[in-house]
């Protein structure tokens, strides 16, 4: 087993490792995280639905599967200031 006092230099190499590794891969354009739920086009499907009372917001955020908050917080990136979707 190895000794505990090599542990923090070797959590400092590995830190910095990790950190330039993921620089490199934004200098790629490498889109780092996790995907986005809603596309674009799915947001202004929503937008278009919900504007013509087709469907609620709350509606709308169960059929495409995400919380209603996340719809209000893509309805607003999309079209801020436009309406308030409440």
């Amino acid at each position: 087993m190895r000794s505990l006092r090599l542990l923090p230099n070797r959590r400092g190499v590995r830190t910095e490792r990790s950190r330039a590794g993921i620089e490199a891969a934004r200098r790629r354009g490498k889109h780092l995280g996790r995907p986005a739920e809603l596309t674009p086009e799915k947001i202004a499907h929503a937008g278009k639905a919900i504007d013509s009372g087709e469907q609620s917001v709350t509606g709308m955020a169960k059929l495409l599967g995400v919380h209603r908050i996340t719809l209000h917080k893509g309805l607003n990136r999309v079209a801020p200031g436009l309406k308030q979707w409440r």
